[in-house]
C-alpha cells in the first residue's frame, strides 16, 4: 500500500499531487468579484459596476502553484474614453 503523507509518496508513484495553498483573495476597484472556491481548479469571475467597462478578461482558474491565472482585469470608467472634438473653425 502507498501513503502520499504532506504530498510526498512514501514509496514511488505517479498520483501523487503536491498539497496547494489556497489562491489568494482579489480585489477589483469599482468592481465585484466572485469565486467558485480558491483551491485548484477553482473559477473566478469579475464583473464591473455600471458606468464602468471591464478590461481583461472575466474569468480566471485557480492554479496548481496557487495563483490565478492571468491578470487582474481593471474597471474604467465610461467617462474614460471621451471623442475629442475635432470641429476646426465655427
Amino acid at each position: 500500500m502507498h501513503n502520499c503523507i504532506m504530498s510526498t509518496w512514501l514509496s514511488l508513484s505517479i498520483n501523487c499531487y503536491p498539497n496547494v495553498e489556497e489562491c489568494p483573495e482579489v480585489q477589483l476597484k469599482n468592481g465585484m468579484v466572485q469565486y467558485s472556491g480558491r483551491s485548484s481548479g477553482d473559477v473566478i469571475s469579475f464583473r464591473c459596476n455600471s458606468d464602468f467597462v471591464l478590461l481583461g478578461q472575466s474569468k480566471g482558474i485557480c492554479m496548481t502553484d496557487g495563483m490565478w491565472s492571468g491578470k487582474v482585469p481593471v474597471c474604467r470608467g465610461i467617462n474614460y474614453y471621451t471623442c475629442v472634438n475635432l470641429s476646426v473653425g465655427v
